[in-house]
């Protein structure tokens, strides 16, 4: 474990640390893929921070799918993902996320998707979801979210469809009301006939609650 902890990294001319030497050990994993990775994966490696994030896309410019899910990551600090300004696909589920910061998201442009499904988040507030006008489907699964402001929305002005499975507000038909109100082309995801449906609802069957 202490020789997990100390250990750095130098690769492509960067010295890293640490949880950074982790991103850096799995984006090199194959050197003998000359093109450019289109998807990479994270998962279950026990990442608690997502700093070092950045020197992935260095490595992969054209990197459209980043999976991060199932580690202990907290917190998502601002100005994180500034630099993967060509993902479509973001997957931070399975994680320990009770803070997101403002401007966490600044800089996913093309951002079409976002996982944050099974994660700790009690509230959103402005700024949260800033950076993302062409995202598409946020997933919200599994959380502790009892409100959803419509501010923090109407920051996605392509949001279609939105996963509410397995929080409080997805039993509270006031709060739905008034998201709808606001957002009537949007789909709000409330239940899911498989009760750990988790990452796409849609496609596991999930219902949606009606809008006009």
């Amino acid at each position: 474990m202490i020789k997990k902890i100390i250990t750095t990294a130098l690769v492509a001319g960067v010295l890293c640390t640490g949880l950074q030497a982790r991103f850096i050990g799995m984006a090199v994993e194959n050197p003998r893929i000359k093109s450019p990775a289109i998807h990479r994966h994270f998962q279950d490696h026990g990442i608690h921070s997502l700093v070092g994030i950045e020197r992935v896309a260095r490595k992969y410019p054209r990197l459209q799918s980043l999976d991060v899910s199932w580690n202990r990551i907290s917190t998502v600090e601002n100005g994180t993902f500034r630099r993967l300004t060509g993902l479509k696909m973001l997957r931070l589920g399975r994680n320990k996320i009770t803070t997101i910061q403002a401007g966490a998201f600044e800089g996913l442009s093309k951002l079409e998707t976002l996982g944050l499904v099974f994660n700790r988040l009690t509230k959103l507030s402005k700024g949260t979801f800033r950076g993302m006008p062409n995202l598409k489907v946020l997933m919200l699964t599994h959380n502790q979210l009892t409100e959803i402001p419509v501010e923090v929305l109407e920051e996605l002005p392509q949001l279609e469809r939105l996963d509410i499975i397995g929080n409080p507000i997805a039993q509270d038909p006031q709060q739905i009301a008034k998201i709808q109100e606001a957002l009537p082309k949007v789909l709000i995801i409330t239940t899911s006939k498989f009760p750990l449906s988790h990452e796409w609802p849609v496609e596991y069957g999930g219902t949606v609650s009606p809008v006009n």
